[in-house]
């Protein structure tokens, strides 16, 4: 029965598909066939406008040129003068230079002007006396030519158009004269039209085979034409019988008729198309479409059974495979259906449980950074922020230190989602996080939370905002303060507290890398009594400064044999005091890996020492023309820790080590300057200095001089 719905449901649907591709292919045959017969009226208004276009622009520039020569001086010149001397030749040469400057992007076959005052033709190339210029214009120079020319020297005319017939040559002449009114004719100049050329355009914009296009000049004479010649000549004979109409008969053929006369020229473009051959292929392709049709309805029956059978067995195996859960009933859709519904709804726990364990990797990644100081400056922190959930660069943040949190599950921290407020408990205390997108959220969410502990009695301390996750550890560090100080009878909001901001760490660390263990242990037992003044503080107070004094000595570790030692065993002692309870607890633990570390770096016998003084300055001769070269890399290069090397210089010479350094690199670049004549840039350059400034400010300390005044003496 399942079967049976399915084979059912595809026979429908395939059913329809074939009876609406039937409708489509009769619907769109019909269409074509319109789309067909509008497409050929549109292609032959096409040709049409196409040839007239190119023929205004053929004459157009044409017309151009003869103003051109018009208009020019030389020819206005000579042509106005009665009788021209030999020193008037000048403006002859001239005038014929001007033609030749036609000929290279010349329309025209030739361009002539006949001078009547000397009765000669001028080209670019020659003069012509009256009979050559016939036989140059008609092909012969005979009584009826040279009537015909004479004709055309005595009318006047202004881009006047003449096609004569001489001798069995049709020949096409543009004819201006100069001076053009107001006066008798001087000059004529004469343009031979290239008929080849307007063939050349009517042929080229024949885009239907079967179509017909002739120019036709002022007199119904057919200058030249593409297609029908009969046609073409019966086009010319009837085109001003024909005015408007767009329908011509001929021997009982329907044609499809444009003509237009040319904007330029008092000629005219008539093309024609056969309407027969239009139907006849309209009607070719209906034939072949419901052809066509047959064939594809009968493949795509054979190809829809094919495919019944084929699809039917992908959802069997699929329905197959799909987890039995219950009441699997139905045919194969709505056991798919029902598959589909179970996997949204793990979707849906699974994204329940993904949005807890951000919420625990968020409270995590806080506590972190509110207990250590080097974690929100970590590597990736954007990246890592974002995946969280949270924007550095957006979300501003606000602490509040929680003195009990026993009446804490009595109150509903619950925000708007402008703001949200997480519960971490970096070093044991409790400490609720409030973030919110801008300060004025902010405010309104702290003055929310506040207002609800208050209302509990719950003692409490509130920070001040920040925007930058990196301030989240000192923030903590000053409420735990404030904590530290209430509990020695100080009021809460009082200004004085507990701090201990390892001030001399440095100097503990070189004592460690020093070899001296106890005398570091009794320089940081002094320094937390210092700072304490005898008076107790909170456990996760010191736990926390004495974390951060290890993170320090971490990162101050030496790249040596004992680097690996010394690093396990401050990460070990940083989870010892995560265990301990006391503070007492806390400075043993530390002064025990204070000691246990100095040990990895006693100092060589002190016989050995001058030659240690020596290696020192022998790597400084070797790279401090190097620009990163600098004291640190120098305890790279001889395997110890910046603290040690620089007291061990100082100790031995009297001097700083990084002003030794400079010292020689200054009194290198001075050689430079004195005897190798280099500027002060490349000096520095060469001297191992990267920046010019610092190059300058440093040799006039040095030198008490500027490099410029130095490099002048």
């Amino acid at each position: 029965m399942k079967r049976q719905s399915i084979v059912y449901t595809w026979v429908l649907e395939f059913a329809l598909m074939l009876a609406l591709m039937a409708l489509m292919c009769v619907t769109l045959t019909f269409s074509v066939r319109q789309l067909l017969l509008q497409e050929y009226e549109s292609i032959t208004a096409s040709q049409q406008d196409n040839a007239e276009a190119s023929l205004n622009t053929y004459f157009a520039q044409l017309r151009s040129q003869t103003l051109e020569v018009a208009g020019d001086s030389s020819v206005k010149y000579f042509a106005l003068l009665p009788t021209p001397q030999i020193a008037d030749n000048y403006y002859l040469v001239t005038a014929q230079s001007q033609l030749k400057n036609l000929s290279p992007a010349s329309v025209a076959d030739d361009t002539m002007v006949y001078f009547k005052n000397i009765g000669k033709g001028l080209t670019d190339a020659t003069i012509l006396n009256r009979e050559d210029c016939a036989a140059e214009l008609f092909g012969a120079s005979d009584e009826d030519t040279l009537a015909q020319f004479s004709r055309l020297l005595a009318q006047p005319a202004l881009n006047e158009l003449v096609v004569l017939e001489c001798g069995g040559k049709v020949t096409a002449l543009m004819i201006t004269s100069v001076p053009t009114a107001g006066r008798s004719v001087k000059a004529m100049i004469l343009q031979v039209v290239d008929l080849q050329a307007l063939q050349d355009i009517i042929t080229a914009q024949a885009t239907l085979d079967d179509a017909t296009t002739v120019l036709v000049d002022a007199q119904g004479k057919a200058v030249c034409s593409t297609g029908d010649p009969a046609l073409a000549q019966r086009l010319a004979a009837q085109h001003a019988s024909l005015g408007d109409a767009d329908r011509l008969t001929v021997d009982g053929q329907q044609y499809w008729l444009r003509q237009k006369r040319l904007a330029e020229v008092d000629w005219t473009v008539v093309t024609a198309a056969p309407m027969e051959n239009i139907v006849r292929k309209s009607s070719w392709f209906l034939r072949q479409s419901l052809a066509c049709l047959v064939v594809f309805l009968f493949l795509g029956l054979l190809i829809s059974v094919f495919l019944i059978h084929r699809n039917y067995q992908p959802v069997k195996q699929l329905t197959d495979r799909l987890p039995k859960r219950g009441d699997s009933g139905g045919n194969e859709y709505e056991q798919i259906g029902s598959a589909f519904q179970a996997v949204q709804s793990d979707l849906e726990a699974l994204k329940l449980l993904q949005k807890k364990q951000r919420a625990t990797l968020q409270r995590e990644w806080l506590e972190n950074a509110m207990a250590y100081e080097t974690v929100a400056d970590q590597p990736h922190r954007a990246e890592i922020l974002a995946s969280l959930g949270i924007q550095p660069d957006r979300d501003w943040f606000q602490l509040i230190l929680l003195g009990s949190e026993d009446e804490l599950d009595s109150i509903d921290l619950t925000l708007d989602e402008n703001a949200h407020v997480l519960l971490v408990h970096p070093h044991g205390a409790a400490v609720l996080c409030l973030a919110a997108p801008n300060p004025a959220a902010l405010a309104a969410c702290a003055k929310q939370v506040c207002s609800l502990l208050e209302s509990t009695g719950m003692p409490y301390y509130c920070g001040e905002a920040c925007h930058d996750p990196a301030r989240l550890h000192p923030e903590f560090m000053a409420l735990c303060e404030r904590s530290t100080a209430a509990d020695t009878a100080a009021p809460p909001n009082s200004a004085a507290g507990l701090r201990i901001p390892m001030s001399r760490t440095d100097d503990i660390l070189q004592l460690v890398f020093s070899g001296r263990g106890e005398e570091a242990c009794e320089t940081l037992r002094q320094t937390v009594q210092h700072i304490t003044a005898g008076q107790p503080f909170s456990v996760y107070v010191a736990r926390m400064y004495y974390t951060d004094f290890l993170l320090h000595l971490l990162n101050a570790v030496p790249r040596d044999d004992a680097c690996t030692e010394v690093q396990q065993a401050v990460v070990e002692t940083s989870r010892a005091l995560q265990r301990a309870i006391t503070n007492t607890e806390l400075l043993e633990l530390t002064e025990t890996l204070l000691g246990a570390a100095a040990a990895k770096y006693v100092p060589a016998p002190q016989a050995a020492q001058p030659d240690f003084l020596a290696r020192i300055t022998q790597c400084v001769q070797q790279h401090f023309r190097e620009h990163d070269f600098n004291v640190s890399r120098m305890a790279d290069l001889l395997g110890v820790s910046v603290p040690y090397l620089s007291k061990y210089f100082k100790e031995h010479t009297g001097v700083n080590l990084l002003s030794y350094l400079n010292g020689v690199r200054i009194d290198y670049a001075k050689q430079l300057i004195a005897e190798q004549r280099l500027s002060v840039a490349a000096a520095a350059d060469q001297a191992g200095f990267e920046n010019i400034n610092t190059f300058i400010r440093l040799f006039k300390k040095y030198v008490g001089d500027t490099p410029g005044n130095y490099s002048k003496q």
